[in-house]
């Protein structure tokens, strides 16, 4: 691929784009890291399909050309560069750790979305950049009423206005109760 830097287009939160930048660091190949959106990634080529991260690589005719999809690039970046390897030369162990790469690519990610697109209705402590330490709410901040099945408090008294959840909630317990 050449003796200039590889550059990689990525975001600090993209799983894909710190996957390859560690292989790229722990393989001790040089390259550029390149935020998505910042001024040197406007004139750089463009891939097919706009993921992340991109690695800038000279083309076959000699073009810059951007690549995407971690784990091929990977692999590429396995034949192209010697030195330290992240592919273990049995194949067994080989095999294992593709299956548990394809794995973790597909479905950890998932959780890993899904925790930090979660907000608890209680929250106690605001969730800074990672390393940083947690900062506690200040005392000012109203707390939040849980909410059951029959939706919030109205009013000081203790009648409660019925939700929709509750209601379809119930309706199920009922079909529930007579197949049974």
């Amino acid at each position: 691929m050449g003796d200039t830097p590889l550059r990689i287009v990525g975001a600090p939160g993209s799983p894909y784009s710190r996957k390859l930048r560690a292989v790229l660091l722990y393989r001790r190949i040089p390259h550029a890291w390149i935020q998505r959106g910042a001024p040197e990634s406007h004139n750089l080529p463009q891939p097919r399909v706009d993921l992340l991260p991109q690695l800038i690589v000279p083309g076959a005719d000699g073009a810059l050309a951007a690549r995407v999809d971690s784990t091929p690039l990977i692999r590429e970046l396995e034949s192209s560069f010697g030195g330290r390897s992240v592919i273990h030369p049995d194949p067994v162990v080989a095999f294992i750790d593709a299956l548990l790469e394809d794995y973790a690519d597909e479905w950890l990610t998932k959780a890993m979305f899904h925790r930090a697109g979660h907000r608890s209705r209680r929250v106690h402590h605001r969730r800074p950049a990672v390393g940083a330490a947690a900062v506690p709410v200040p005392a000012q901040v109203p707390a939040v009423a849980p909410r059951g099945l029959h939706g919030p408090r109205v009013g000081r008294g203790t009648h409660r206005r019925p939700s929709a959840r509750g209601h379809r909630l119930r309706a199920a317990l009922r079909r529930l109760s007579i197949a049974a």
